[in-house]
């Protein structure tokens, strides 16, 4: 098992609400293709001009720019959450509150562009007094309550990296993915979103892969470093390096810790014992 992490942490914090903001963007088209035929009914219904309602073929490409558009729109909710130390559910929560709000009308904006630049105007107004208020905003607050654990817990993982954020991440990445499909499943049972029915399960399971993988990863590490005969307790003094140069094995590993775990390897020339090769590891208790 390689202990050494292949990501710094920023860039593991990034990759997860990558993860996190393209899960939220599958599930908004699963969210929006019942609720489609309503949004265009309801503008048709306030439009100045002649209703015309899309046809069926239209919801796909509203579909797919709902999952862009979500996708984007929660990246920049979940790192406007994350810019600070404080306050990061609240933030996390405003920011999905406000952008699903937003979302509505970019979403009648794309939906009604074929029929015209003064109709999808029109739909940005609608989208903005009406439908953002009644669907939008209620979905980003949804989005928000799921998501805010899992900004608080790569918050963390920010001010204090160890040599198992990147289980931890991968966990917390899992665990939300999965709580978030579950809300989708239950949009699936009711049969009103044929085209985007797959989503929800595929989640589940990437979630569930992604929970389970990191689980079993944090379990090993913790294993290594407390009985594999290749790794070593040594204290930093004895070593001659700075304990602050290294990353705390985990969480549980106290701030003023000066034991080192260092992998040791014996090399042999000859009848000759050359010595041992010592690599420090993290900081552990």
């Amino acid at each position: 098992m390689r202990l050494t992490p292949r990501l710094s942490v920023p860039a593991l914090v990034r990759v997860s609400v990558a993860a996190l903001a393209l899960a939220g963007g599958l599930l908004g088209a699963l969210a929006i293709e019942p609720l489609g035929p309503t949004l265009f009914d309801s503008f048709d219904s306030f439009a100045i001009g002649d209703p015309r309602p899309p046809a069926s073929a239209q919801l796909v490409p509203v579909i797919v720019a709902t999952a862009l558009i979500t996708t984007l729109l929660l990246a920049l909710a979940l790192a406007f959450g994350l810019r600070h130390t404080g306050r990061v559910r609240v933030r996390t929560v405003l920011a999905c509150l406000i952008l699903g709000w937003v979302n509505a009308p970019l979403v009648l904006v794309v939906g009604l562009l074929p029929e015209g630049l003064e109709r999808s105007m029109e739909g940005a107004v609608l989208g903005m007094m009406c439908a953002g208020v009644v669907i939008g905003a209620p979905l980003g607050l949804l989005y928000g309550v799921v998501a805010t654990a899992a900004a608080e817990r790569l918050r963390k993982v920010l001010d204090r990296p160890t040599l198992a954020s990147h289980t931890v991440a991968q966990r917390t990445v899992g665990a939300t993915v999965m709580a978030g499909s579950v809300v989708g499943l239950i949009i699936v049972a009711t049969g009103l979103a044929p085209f985007t029915s797959w989503t929800a399960p595929l989640l589940l399971l990437i979630g569930g892969a992604l929970f389970g993988d990191a689980w079993f990863r944090a379990r090993r590490l913790r294993r290594i470093a407390a009985d594999d005969p290749a790794y070593q307790r040594i204290a930093a003094s004895d070593l001659g390096i700075d304990p602050a140069s290294l990353l705390p094995l985990d969480d549980n590993v106290p701030e003023d810790a000066e034991m080192v775990l260092v992998h040791v390897t014996a090399s042999e020339q000859g009848a000759y014992r050359a010595g041992e090769t010592r690599v420090p590891i993290a900081l552990v208790e």
